[in-house]
């Protein structure tokens, strides 16, 4: 038998944080030592987690989605099920799960959570209140009765979904609830509707302080072991220091949701690295949420607007150029954000293209034929990231090597154990008994 050792024994200084030094020694029934033999390891689950949006597989489950749909939207996640390794779920918002008081629209949800955990996605929830997103009718009801409900609907929905989701949104867009109407920034007060919406107003107004706070705590007591977040963008600092104030005050945050624009240029880039610098400096864990998009409507590719203020080469006019464009910063993003320690999770929000012109394309064609950034996923999350190979155990009965933080599965004359790896660049020794 031709035995090898080909699994990595050298941590990559700026991925340090992501790997152990992994001593796994393996002793028999009798509790001697076993020398000598091949034993080959398997990464089962890597803990950095790469996400995509699965509103789209909430709606196929809804009883009135047609079918055309339905089949197209479970074509479409089974290829995204096997790319990546979690999802996004944006189907949360109040106002499409409780369009009438105190009638839930549930089952979708659990349908679409069943089927995610099924083929061992990480699910993360989002969001549990959303000021664009309150239901007509609570604008008949007194704030303090509003907020109430609000807090209710936390606590069912994290208590109910504890068993699949232990990651969620409480907030979203909490900047906006800052600012008054009319401010310049134009994602604040985007909705018409906002302007009615009885929290919304009475956040903005002063008469319910504690609101937000209150979302977290009841969050945080339905499941103590889960992470809860805000999610907002980075816009002119207003998240950064909204952030510091809560972390002043002594706010329930666990983890900071970090909304990123489209990065298609090497200005985009630097920002976007100068944002993951600052708000890693808040000593809080991230999720990143992002799209690596080329634009596909010809204003984007051929002139300067003064929104970008700068233009893409001539050579990558064309939809291939764009689209290996796109595979290229995508490749330089995801690699910074395994290379940020306190980036604990990614998700890509636009999934296919559209007919928009307005809207970034995404992962996939409207064909659903993959783009080049499929493979920069794929190569991430089934080779770079994942730690795989077999070694010889010596002496002590202990093969040694680097591995990513994760789940895993050691194999040595067809018995298996399986075995925790936690990063940090840790020196783990674990034992396997056989």
């Amino acid at each position: 038998m031709n035995m090898k050792n080909d699994l990595p024994r050298v941590i990559e200084p700026k991925y340090a944080h992501r790997s152990s030094r992994v001593a796994l020694r393996f002793v028999g029934a009798d509790g001697k030592p076993i020398v000598g033999k091949e034993a080959r390891v398997r990464q089962t689950d890597i803990r950095f987690k790469l996400g995509a949006r699965a509103r789209e597989l909430y709606i196929a489950f809804n009883p009135a989605t047609r079918e055309i749909r339905r089949a197209t939207a479970i074509y479409l996640w089974e290829k995204i099920a096997e790319l990546f390794n979690s999802a996004w779920l944006d189907a949360f918002d109040w106002i499409d799960h409780e369009k009438s008081q105190r009638t839930f629209i549930d089952q979708p949800l659990r349908d679409a959570v069943q089927w995610l955990t099924d083929r061992n996605l990480d699910v993360k929830g989002h969001s549990l209140y959303w000021n664009i997103k309150e239901p007509a009718w609570t604008r008949a009801i007194e704030p303090e009765r509003v907020a109430r409900l609000a807090l209710d609907r936390a606590q069912r929905l994290v208590s109910d979904f504890a068993p699949h989701i232990s990651d969620w949104t409480v907030i979203k867009s909490a900047v906006a609830l800052t600012k008054p109407y009319g401010d310049s920034d134009p994602m604040v007060g985007r909705a018409e509707s906002d302007k009615q919406n009885t929290l919304a107003l009475a956040i903005r107004n002063g008469s319910l302080p504690d609101f937000q706070r209150g979302m977290f705590e009841t969050a945080k007591a339905a499941n103590p072991g889960a992470i809860f977040r805000v999610n907002d963008f980075d816009r002119n600092g207003a998240f950064e220091a909204l952030l510091r104030r809560w972390l002043d005050e002594g706010f329930p945050l666990d983890a900071i949701g970090l909304e990123c624009m489209p990065i298609l240029y090497d200005k985009e880039y630097e920002a976007f690295l100068d944002a993951l610098e600052r708000y890693a400096s808040l000593g809080l864990p991230m999720h990143v949420s992002l799209n690596v998009t080329p634009y596909h409507d010809d204003e984007f590719l051929f002139y300067e607007t003064p929104i970008q203020g700068w233009r893409i080469p001539i050579e990558e006019h064309t939809p291939q150029g764009m689209e290996d464009r796109q595979a290229r910063y995508a490749a330089k993003v995801y690699d910074a954000l395994y290379a940020c320690p306190r980036v604990y999770a990614a998700a890509e929000i636009q999934m296919v293209d559209v007919a928009n012109k307005f809207k970034p394309p995404g992962i996939f064609h409207q064909d659903y034929s993959e783009r080049a950034i499929c493979d920069v996923i794929r190569e991430r999350l089934n080779g770079a990231w994942r730690t795989e190979g077999a070694a010889v155990t010596n002496a002590n009965g202990e093969i040694e090597f680097v591995g990513t933080a994760g789940s895993y599965e050691a194999e040595l004359g067809g018995k298996r154990v399986s075995f925790e790896a936690n990063g940090g660049g840790l020196a783990e020794a674990i034992e396997a008994k056989l």
